[in-house]
């Protein structure tokens, strides 16, 4: 019932935004119809929201890459002002937290975090990145896209002033008694913040960086 009622959320979430967007999202025709996005139907309802969640989760991510992409190509043309530039950021910036409260407490909160982290890093707004990566940290510890970001964790956190925050988080990851997906590769990247840590100096593996 916690399943079905945040897809009717988000569904909800997402034909308001629509209808009632005033240049902050793309035409609905320039995106794929939520069929597109979603297998399916199973016999199982709970598999069933399941897929509608990781649909409107794709299409929020489709959405969001090609404002990006746009945004960029904007920029390089040097066509608009910084203001305006600043404003679609700002936009697109918000747009992806308002995903994030509409997917909390699910895997799909992540992967929206995944693109809001890369845009935050873009955008050189690492006080922020530092804020979204630890709450990560502490909220699904073992989630892959905690691992995935883990050795920039430590280079944004510096360029934050952040670093010790950073390497409490990690430290944190790597303290869990459980074997889960990426620790191999979060405790490379504490092996390799810690200063002065002979450990650090240690070679490792270019498999268990890539994991």
């Amino acid at each position: 019932m916690v399943l079905v009622s945040t897809a009717a959320g988000c569904a909800g979430y997402w034909v308001r935004g629509h209808i009632e967007s005033s240049g902050t999202f793309l035409a609905a025709k320039s995106l794929p119809q939520l069929d597109y996005v979603v297998v399916p139907e199973s016999f199982s309802r709970i598999e069933n929201t399941r897929q509608t969640l990781q649909g409107l989760c794709s299409r929020l991510r489709l959405e969001v890459e090609s404002r990006m992409c746009d945004q960029g190509r904007q920029r390089l043309q040097g066509g608009l002002a910084s203001s305006v530039l600043e404003t679609q950021i700002n936009r697109i910036v918000r747009d992806l937290e308002d995903g994030l409260k509409e997917f909390e407490g699910t895997d799909q909160q992540l992967y929206v975090a995944e693109d809001l982290l890369c845009l935050l890093k873009r955008e050189k707004r690492f006080n922020r990145w530092v804020d979204l990566y630890l709450q990560a940290v502490y909220e699904h510890p073992m989630h892959p896209v905690v691992a995935r970001f883990s050795t920039e964790a430590v280079a944004v956190g510096k360029l934050a002033g952040r670093e010790e925050e950073v390497i409490a988080g990690l430290t944190h990851l790597s303290n869990i008694p459980l074997e889960f997906q990426g620790k191999a590769r979060i405790e490379a990247a504490l092996l390799r913040a810690r200063p002065g840590n002979p450990l650090a100096l240690i070679e490792v593996p270019m498999n268990v960086i890539r994991d």
